[in-house]
């Protein structure tokens, strides 16, 4: 249970949660969580605040163990790891990785994930695998998908969204995505 909820928080660390919404994300009785809380809290990693009735918990970035437990929670728990094991299940995804704000660093609560995804895969297929993610992680997921032909094709053409996808930072989640001929 631990791992799932400092996957919802370091996933998500611009938002404030209360328990209940805790529970409905990651599934684990509301009693459990916390107690769980209070001893992330203890431990000065989470804080919390109220909002009338509510207990809010968040992420606390004054933390010294801040970066570090995002860096690693990120490698295991994480967004990509859990995109992964989402992808792994969808026939026909050859190449993916994420793009955009999450891979750069710089996203906020409000962030959607882009995800480019190249393959023979069905648009069905990848909206169910994303559409369950995105009720787990509380966050919208845009994904781009391309056959392998028409990324090739717009390699060569040197597509403007093509070219600002790839000048940027990607996690690259499943496979290769080829760049030959786009200089």
């Amino acid at each position: 249970m631990r791992d799932a909820l400092m996957g919802l928080l370091f996933t998500n660390v611009e938002r404030e949660y209360y328990l209940r919404e805790m529970e409905r994300l990651i599934g684990h009785p509301v009693a459990n969580i916390s107690k769980e809380m209070v001893r992330l809290e203890a431990a000065g990693l989470v804080q919390s605040r109220r909002l009338g009735n509510l207990k809010l918990y968040s992420v606390n970035k004054e933390s010294g163990l801040f970066d570090e437990l995002k860096a690693i929670v990120g490698k295991t728990v994480g967004l990509p790891d859990l995109l992964r094991l989402a992808l792994a299940r969808v026939p026909g995804v050859e190449a993916a990785a994420i793009y955009g704000s999450f891979a750069r660093g710089g996203e906020r609560a409000d962030s959607d994930i882009d995800l480019l995804v190249i393959g023979s895969c069905s648009d069905s297929n990848l909206i169910k695998a994303i559409k369950s993610l995105e009720k787990r992680l509380d966050r919208e997921i845009n994904y781009a998908l391309y056959s392998r032909e028409d990324w090739n094709n717009k390699i060569k053409e040197k597509n403007p969204f093509i070219r600002q996808v790839l000048k940027n930072k990607m996690i690259l989640l499943q496979g290769k995505v080829d760049v030959k001929g786009f200089g």
